[in-house]
């Protein structure tokens, strides 16, 4: 993978490991994430506010990257042999709420802007949204 631009944060020295290769890439702010093809998540550059701090034991599907926050899309965790996936988890500065995803529902889609998060919950069979 190769990130390129102002690298102020190490937001464009993406980690090359061995044996491993990244699935998709996402950038945002002063700090960039990927998702290698295990479905780990791997964030780096600026980390101030928590933004890069992965919360360990998920898989990915997606991430979306603002300023001081990170919100993914997980595919489930260990614990549950990852079939409680769609959750939306977000980590990093959440001074206006916009760190705090709900629970309960199951997600196919998630954004991050500088002061606030958006998810798109996954639709019933006939098209409505659940909940």
């Amino acid at each position: 993978m190769l990130c390129f631009g102002h690298n102020t944060h190490s937001q464009s020295d993406a980690p090359q490991t061995a044996g491993r290769n990244y699935t998709a890439v996402f950038a945002g702010g002063h700090h960039s994430c990927a998702i290698y093809d295990d479905g780990e998540l791997d964030c780096w550059g600026r980390n101030f506010a928590g933004q890069t701090a992965v919360p360990p034991g998920h898989k990915w599907a997606e991430a979306a990257l603002a300023s001081h926050h990170t919100c993914g899309l997980t595919l489930g965790s260990a614990d549950a042999n990852y079939t409680d996936g769609g959750a939306i988890l977000c980590f990093g500065n959440s001074f206006y709420g916009q760190a705090d995803a709900p629970a309960g529902a199951s997600y196919v889609r998630v954004g991050a802007a500088d002061r606030f998060s958006c998810a798109m919950e996954k639709p019933t069979y006939d098209g409505t949204r659940l909940g």
